[in-house]
């Protein structure tokens, strides 16, 4: 057998943030998929109010959820107030 054709991996992405709205927009503006919220999480460092997103992406797609992400944390610093 010279090669195998197997379905793709998927993986599921949690991800803890203050800025669900902006998140949740970039994800499914980007790579078109659903997402899981959980609301009410509490950091155990600052006990910080923080929600839980879930998805699944596939392996292709992890490259586009990262960059994602990167623009999204540029654009969430200068939003973000000085820590008391």
């Amino acid at each position: 057998m010279d090669s195998l054709y197997t379905r793709q991996q998927r993986l599921q992405v949690m991800i803890v943030t203050a800025h669900q709205k902006a998140v949740v927009n970039e994800i499914q503006n980007t790579l078109r998929r659903g997402i899981t919220i959980v609301h009410d999480a509490e950091g155990a460092f600052r006990h910080e109010e923080k929600t839980i997103l879930f998805t699944i992406i596939s392996r292709a797609e992890m490259y586009d959820l990262e960059t994602a992400m990167q623009k999204k944390a540029i654009r969430t610093r200068s939003c973000r107030s000085p820590n008391p």
